[in-house]
C-alpha cells in the first residue's frame, strides 16, 4: 500500500499501489506472479477496519503475545541449578537440552484486538514466530546480514557465563517515517520502512516469575537494530514478513479512514464492512499454544541459554496523527491524486 486518494465529489475513495498478476504457492498461498510477495487481501482490511473503527474494546489497537509459563520458567531454573552441579558430558548434550525443552513446555499465545482465528491473527503470530526462530539461531533468515543472538554475543563476559538463562523479548511495531498529505487532506502517502524490532530483558525470579526491565543489553539491541534494518530486504524474500508489512499497511490505511473522517467526507456508511452479518469474514482454528523458543551454546565449558518471548503491537493513531505528517511540498502527491481519478477500475478494484 502507498497512496489513498480521496474523491469527495465522486464519492470514492481509492487506496493505490504495485500491482501484479496473482497466484499460489507450492503452500497454496495466494503471492504475487512475480515478485512472490505477499498480497492484500480484501478479507484483512475488513478485520482491520472492523479494529480501528470499533474503539470501545482495545481503541483500535491489535496485536498478539507469545508467553511462557511462570511455573515452566520456574521448572527450568530448578533444571539449570541442578546441572550446574556437575559437568555435561558432551555426548549427552543434545539429550539434555531436549530435558530443557521439555522442562520449559509450550508457550501461550495470546491475541487482542481482532479475531484469533482471522488471518491478520494468523499473520501476526506467524511473523513473531519466525523472527524469534530467526534470532536464536534456529533459522537462517533469508536475509543476509541478520545475525543471531549467540553470534552477536561473541566471547561472553565472565558476568554473562555466571547467568543461568536469558529472558530476551523481541516485539514488532510500526516504523514509518511519516504519512505525506496533501493541504485539503485529500490524498495521502506512506513513507518509511513498515516494520521495527524492539528489544527487553527481562529478569527471571527463582520462582519463574519474569520482571520487565525496560531496558534492553547491547546484544538484544544490536540484534533488534540489525533486524529492523534488514526488515524490507527480509520481506523481498519471504513471505511471512511482508505479509506482515501488508498488515501494518491496511492498519494505517484504517487509521487515517478513521482519523480524518474520511467515510464521512464520501458518504460511505461501511454498513457493509463494519456489519459482521453483512461480510462474513472466513475465521478458523485460533492457534492458543506454540513451541518454547529456546536454544544454547556452550562457551569456555558454560552452556549460555537464551528464551525468547514477545509479540506485535499494532499500534496505528501515532502514525496518521497530525503531528507524524510531512507536507506535499512539491505538489508531487496532488498530482498522483488527479491521475488517480483516471485509474482503470474495471482491472483493480474493490467496492
Amino acid at each position: 500500500m502507498q497512496y489513498i486518494f480521496v474523491y469527495p465529489e465522486e464519492q470514492d475513495i481509492i487506496v493505490a499501489g504495485p500491482a501484479e498478476a496473482i497466484r499460489r504457492d507450492e503452500l497454496g498461498r495466494v503471492v504475487g506472479s512475480t515478485t512472490g510477495r505477499a498480497v492484500l487481501q480484501l478479507d484483512d482490511l475488513v478485520v482491520v477496519l472492523r479494529a480501528c473503527f470499533d474503539q470501545a474494546r482495545h481503541r483500535g489497537i491489535f496485536g498478539c503475545g507469545i508467553y511462557p509459563r511462570e511455573e515452566r520458567l520456574a521448572a527450568v531454573q530448578q533444571f539449570l541449578n541442578a546441572s550446574a552441579e556437575r559437568p555435561i558430558d558432551p555426548s549427552q548434550r543434545d539429550r539434555w537440552l531436549g530435558a530443557l525443552r521439555d522442562q520449559l513446555g509450550e508457550q501461550d499465545i495470546r491475541i487482542f484486538g481482532v479475531p484469533p482465528g482471522s488471518r491478520v491473527a494468523q499473520v501476526l503470530v506467524e511473523a513473531d514466530y519466525r523472527m524469534k526462530l530467526v534470532g536464536i539461531g534456529i533459522e537462517q533468515a533469508a536475509a543476509p546480514g541478520i545475525p543471531s543472538y549467540f553470534e552477536i554475543v561473541g566471547d561472553p563476559t565472565p558476568e554473562r557465563l555466571a547467568r543461568g538463562i536469558d529472558t530476551l523479548r523481541w516485539w514488532f511495531t510500526m516504523n514509518y517515517d511519516a504519512v505525506l498529505a496533501t493541504p485539503q487532506s485529500d490524498a495521502f502517502e506512506l513513507r518509511g520502512g513498515r516494520v521495527r524490532l524492539l528489544s527487553e530483558n527481562e529478569l527471571l525470579t527463582a520462582t519463574g516469575q519474569v520482571v520487565h526491565t525496560g531496558q534492553a543489553d547491547a546484544v538484544n539491541e544490536q540484534f533488534a537494530r540489525s533486524f529492523t534494518d534488514r526488515f524490507p530486504e527480509l520481506a523481498a524474500r519471504d513471505l511471512n514478513f511482508s505479509d506482515l508489512a501488508g498488515i501494518f499497511d491496511l492498519a494505517v490505511v484504517a487509521g487515517l479512514l478513521s482519523n480524518e473522517g474520511v467515510p464521512q467526507q464520501v458518504g460511505w456508511s461501511m454498513s457493509t464492512f463494519l456489519d459482521p452479518d453483512l461480510y462474513i469474514v472466513p475465521i478458523g482454528a485460533a492457534p492458543r499454544t506454540v513451541e518454547s523458543v529456546i536454544n544454547h551454546r556452550v562457551y569456555r565449558g558454560r552452556h549460555i541459554m537464551a528464551a525468547v518471548s514477545g509479540g506485535v503491537m499494532v499500534n496505528p493513531w501515532n502514525t496518521v496523527h497530525r503531528d507524524h505528517r510531512a507536507a506535499d511540498s512539491d505538489g508531487q502527491l496532488a498530482r498522483a491524486r488527479d491521475g488517480g481519478r483516471n485509474a482503470d477500475t474495471s482491472r483493480w478494484w474493490w467496492d
